[in-house]
Parts: structure tokens; sequence; C-alpha cells
């Protein structure tokens, strides 16, 4: 949430990805959710096989139609999903105790600064992000880090040097620095409505977020750490610290 809000209340739609990364999940998939009635059918529509729920064939009256994408979840996700979400509050919560629980530690060692959080009571403590004087500096922390077994997760790794940190930074897209298209005339780059928006997205595009990653350490926090996880977690940051000569 931000500031007693809830993330996904802010637009007319808002999507959630349900990848086995994420807080909640039913390994993948996702939804998109809306206040609005109207356009809950043509996500229904477009999700599904070209209709909304609605639709009774050649007496259906007006009916929401659309080409179809064939997208839909399956049952067992979605009863995944559901078990998922009479669970969120507690995962979100275990994820938010951790995460603070380790700033808090942290924030005792010379050379540590953390992102700023807008709204703390906010944050869903999925992850750690950890700042240092240098990019040299904060490679070494995080190869220290996995070096003292700092690792885990989906695919066995829990700590990232954020500009590493895949497609997730924007520079690491190749679709997106390239503007490639699954259209022959180029869609969306080539659209009217785009004509002014020629912009590179290669690195040094957004130099103020570039220079930021290149000083910070990312930890994926997991939602069932124990105390005594906690307690190795901090041990692990402080060696690495003096390994990395963090100061």
């Amino acid at each position: 949430s931000f500031h007693g809000r809830r993330l996904g209340t802010f637009g007319d739609i808002a999507i959630f990805s349900f990848l086995v990364t994420k807080a909640m999940t039913t390994g993948e998939g996702g939804i998109a959710v809306t206040n609005d009635p109207e356009l809950y059918k043509r996500c229904q529509a477009a999700h599904d096989v070209g209709h909304s729920e609605d639709y009774e064939g050649l007496r259906g009256g007006q009916p929401t139609v659309l080409w179809g994408l064939g997208t839909v979840m399956s049952e067992l996700q979605g009863a995944m999903g559901l078990v998922q979400l009479s669970k969120l509050d507690q995962i979100v919560g275990s994820l938010r105790r951790t995460k603070y629980r380790l700033r808090e530690a942290l924030s005792s060692i010379p050379g540590i600064a953390f992102r700023r959080v807008e709204d703390p009571a906010g944050d869903n403590g999925s992850f750690l992000i950890t700042r240092y004087q240098d990019p040299a500096t904060a490679t070494r922390m995080a190869q220290a880090l996995r070096e003292l077994g700092l690792e885990g997760g989906p695919d066995g790794k829990l700590v990232h040097y954020l500009p590493e940190w895949g497609f997730h930074v924007y520079s690491n897209i190749p679709q997106l620095v390239q503007r490639l298209s699954n259209s022959p005339d180029g869609f969306p780059w080539t659209h009217p409505a785009n004509a002014e928006s020629r912009y590179s997205y290669a690195r040094g595009a957004l130099p103020q977020s570039d220079e930021l990653f290149a000083r910070s350490v990312l930890q994926m926090v997991p939602s069932n750490s124990t105390d005594e996880d906690v307690q190795d977690m901090i041990a692990i940051y402080r060696r690495a610290a003096e390994m990395a000569g963090v100061e």
C-alpha cells in the first residue's frame, strides 16, 4: 500500500504477476483487477476466447466481443492462488519483519546505506537494497555475500549486484533498447502517438538511476525466515562488509 491505499487501486486497471519469485505465487500467470464493469468484461474477453461471461451465443444480445488471446489461468493455479491470497497478510508481515530487522541491525555498519522507502508502513518487504560508496565496493560486497553462503531462492540466488539483475534494469532489456516489435509495421514504436518519443533506452538514458544502481546490492528477502535465519544473515553481512572493505 502507499499511505494507506492499496496498490492496484490508483488507476483504471492494475496487473499483478504471480511468478514463482513473487510474494504471492501460483507458479506462473497473474491477474488484472478493475472497479469498472465494462473494463472487466473487456479484460475477460481478451484473456479468454474473445467474449465475456455474459455471452450466450446468437441470443446473447450485445456481449463484449474481442479477439481472445487464450491466456486463462488453469483451475489448479486458481485454487493455489486462493490459498495464497488467504495467507497474503501473513506472508507480507513476515517479509516486512525480516527486512526491517536486517535494516536495523545493518545500520550500525559504517559504509552501508539503504534505499529510501517513502512509506515504510506500506512496504511489502520483498527486497533489501543496500548502497555503498562506489561501484567497486558494491561489486565486492555482492560477491562476498554469495561466497559466505547467502544463496537460495527459485534461481539459487538471493543476492544480485543491481546493474546485473537481468531484465529488472531497463538497459538490460534488449527488446526495449533495440525497440523491437512483434508487428511487421513496428508497432508501438511507429504509432503516430509516439512520433515525438524517440528516446534511447540504452544505459545512460537515466543517469541518476544508473548511478544509484551501480552502488547497490539487492537481496531477495525469504518469506519464511526464522529468528535464527535472520541472525545468520546479519552475521554474513558483517563478515562480508569486512571482506569487501566497506567503510
